[in-house]
């Protein structure tokens, strides 16, 4: 512990300089898991509160991440298209990506037609985002259950930062 020197942090704020940067100028947010082992617990109505609740001060985005029980995608269906995003890398099939040979005639697009294949982030009111994604296949689900977990948590955690990162949120909830 430093007792005889005040630290930059502490000057700054005693001359009443901002000495952190924000959210929108790193990146930087913080994200909250509202997660349960037990299904039919409250933990998506949990979450939607919470996410309201830290709206008020700051954008904040909610995403379902309970691929298997989506109960986000009833409860905010509509709202306003901020933009369409790429999907995770964990998906290739759905990537937004435009394939080298689109639009070479008789060359079929690979995976869902594009309306189908849309990840967009969707305004639920001022500062609340939600990231609305398709239904996943049996194909998908099998291939989130047999990546390996480092990989999988690394690629959601790279996914969800950039979903962030598009919205400018300082929060993020997440719905497991």
């Amino acid at each position: 512990m430093n007792r005889g020197r005040a630290s930059s942090r502490t000057i700054a704020r005693r001359r009443g300089e901002a000495s952190v940067t924000s959210p929108e100028q790193t990146g930087a947010f913080t994200a909250l898991a509202v997660a349960s082992g037990k299904g039919g617990v409250g933990k998506t109505m949990l979450a939607v509160a919470l996410a309201y609740e830290l709206s008020q001060n700051a954008p904040t985005l909610i995403i379902d991440l309970d691929f298997f029980n989506r109960g986000l995608t009833g409860l905010l269906r509509s709202g306003k298209v901020v933009r369409q995003l790429e999907a995770p890398n964990l998906l290739p099939e759905f990537s937004l990506a435009p394939s080298p040979t689109a639009g070479i005639i008789g060359e079929a697009a690979p995976g869902p037609a594009p309306e189908e294949a849309c990840w967009e982030l969707i305004e639920i009111s001022d500062n609340l985002y939600n990231l609305r994604y398709p239904d996943l296949s049996t194909s998908d689900y099998a291939q989130i259950e047999n990546t390996p977990i480092d990989q999988l948590a690394r690629s959601l955690s790279e996914y969800i930062a950039y979903a962030a990162r598009e919205c400018g949120a300082h929060f993020v909830v997440l719905d497991c």
